[in-house]
């Protein structure tokens, strides 16, 4: 099996735009603001996301985060956003990374690889503890956080707040 997490790029192949169309507006509180847009639209959207990797044209409130996709067999089969660091905001809901596996590739051990991988980026980028929320009931996903050595700070207002030294 062939495993690459990378950064999300300007010229995506058809199956990266294939990948968002197909991944929900809205699942777990994750957002999927690609769902829907025309093929024209979606190159503007990724632009627009590898400038705010760079801290580009941030909007207000919003922090450089940088985008991943996995690619399991040359096929995206899931995506990660890490936030370069915290505000007050993200340390109640968000935390540094979000993910998630699309429907018809989840159960198959793609989101701990993602996260694993994912978690290597934030420590090649100096960040030394990472914190990750998920809804309380999210079962697969708070594994998923554990496996890859999460401890669990809290449970609040239905979320489980973790936190990885990497």
């Amino acid at each position: 099996m062939k495993i690459e997490l990378r950064e999300l790029q300007l010229n995506e192949p058809q199956s990266v735009y294939d990948y968002f169309m197909v991944m929900p507006a809205d699942e777990n509180g994750l957002k999927n603001s690609a769902a829907g847009l025309s093929e024209s639209e979606f190159a503007e959207w990724v632009k627009k996301q590898i400038d705010y990797s760079k801290g580009v044209g941030l909007p207000e409130g919003l922090v450089p985060n940088t985008f991943f996709i996995l690619f399991i067999d040359d096929v995206p089969v899931g995506n990660s956003k890490m936030r370069h660091y915290l505000t007050p905001a993200l340390e109640n809901h968000g935390g540094h990374i979000g993910y998630r596996i699309a429907p018809e590739h989840r159960g198959k051990g793609y989101a701990n690889i993602m996260l694993a991988e994912t978690l290597k980026h934030a420590k090649a980028m100096g960040i030394e503890k990472v914190l990750l929320t998920t809804d309380a009931d999210n079962a697969a996903s708070y594994k998923t956080i554990e496996r890859n050595g999460g401890i669990l700070e809290k449970i609040e207002d239905g979320s489980r707040y973790y936190w990885i030294t990497v």
